[in-house]
């Protein structure tokens, strides 16, 4: 089990070297690469420890398992609560750089309102019609 967990882990950070990321800086002087890295970085690490922890209680004998059964409810439930934490961290830095991205598109059109937002990506509008029109 464990070996399978470690070979997923580094599969699925072997298949994240291969995305193109834009090099768009943020406000704060960190590009989404430099931030997504280093979270990718600590998520892979809790994967792990999460594993060895894991390992370590499935070797347990069940006397063992049944008289600390508390203090592994713990330790198991604090990574639940560590992995839902990171995904929250994924969640926002996604949407902070959709929203640079956002913003990057409509900052040539001053005065463009939330209804014109609407038709520009709404099925209706030419830009979708024509994918040509999408690269000016």
């Amino acid at each position: 089990m464990r070996g399978d967990i470690t070979y997923r882990t580094s599969l699925i950070l072997s298949s994240l070297k291969d995305v193109k990321i834009d090099n768009n800086i943020a406000p704060d002087g960190m590009s989404i690469e430099d931030r997504l890295r280093s979270l990718v970085k600590r998520t892979a690490d809790d994967i792990r420890h999460c594993s060895n922890v894991c390992d370590t209680y499935g070797k347990k004998r069940l006397l063992a398992k049944v008289l600390l059964g508390s203090i592994w409810d713990a330790k198991l439930l604090e990574f639940v609560r560590l992995f839902n934490h990171r995904r929250l961290e994924f969640e926002f830095e996604l949407s902070l750089h959709h929203t640079s991205q956002v913003d990057r598109l409509v900052r040539p059109f001053p005065n463009l309102t939330l209804l014109g937002m609407e038709w520009m990506f709404s099925t209706r509008s030419p830009l979708f019609r024509d994918p040509l029109l999408l690269k000016c």
